[in-house]
């Protein structure tokens, strides 16, 4: 009995640890499906965003922007902060170029704390990640490390182009890639098939000494 109890545990034990899966923790995702009420301009004021049918694919809505500005022009209303300093920064980006100009000047970064912050992608060179106007829509991943409250930031950059209206930001998604590890299963069944034969082990022993 007290052998087919112990068989049970184990076996629930290795199934239970194997359904575990590692996984990030999402701090904000944007789709702009819907409206801009999780933005605010910079300070708390207005900004030029606003949300338009995709150029490439009517059924579906993205970010631009009515104006050109700097040092940011469209923030998330709330701030996000990763006990780690971990983040990972995932979206889709579609520079279209207008008649003269050489860039879109699509800029996204975060910033640090309510102090301008850092820029992580844009359409001029020098920073971490160089946003291209191919004319369709590219998938950016960007893995960053920054202390205190981020606000993600987004604008399309005076100084790259005078345009307004040609770079667009679509699926924003904000997460703390830190994954907790889990053993492999196999790994699990092996050790219980390991304590099944302990376990079997000293019931044999406990027997044979036994009057």
């Amino acid at each position: 009995m007290m052998k087919r109890i112990l068989l049970m545990t184990i076996v629930m034990l290795v199934v239970a640890f194997s359904s575990v899966q590692s996984h990030a923790i999402i701090l904000f995702e944007e789709n702009f499906e819907s409206d801009l009420s999780a933005w605010t301009g910079k300070l708390g004021g207005d900004h030029s965003g606003e949300i338009v049918a995709d150029p490439l694919a009517d059924s579906n809505n993205v970010l631009t922007f009515t104006d050109v500005t700097s040092y940011g022009d469209i923030f998330t209303l709330n701030t996000f902060t990763s006990a780690v300093g971990e983040y990972r920064l995932s979206f889709d980006y579609l520079g279209l170029l207008s008649d003269g100009t050489t860039e879109s000047g699509g800029f996204i970064g975060y910033s640090l704390n309510a102090e301008p912050g850092y820029w992580l992608a844009g359409t001029k060179s020098g920073y971490p990640v160089l946003l291209q106007d191919t004319g369709v829509w590219e998938h950016i991943v960007i893995d960053f490390f920054s202390g205190g409250n981020i606000q993600l930031k987004i604008e399309d950059f005076w100084c790259s182009s005078p345009v307004s209206g040609d770079a667009f930001f679509d699926n924003i998604v904000l997460e703390n890639p830190t994954q907790v590890p889990v053993p492999e299963p196999t790994t699990l069944i092996l050790l219980g098939f390991g304590l099944i034969g302990i376990a079997a082990g000293g019931i044999r022993r406990k027997r044979f000494f036994q009057k």
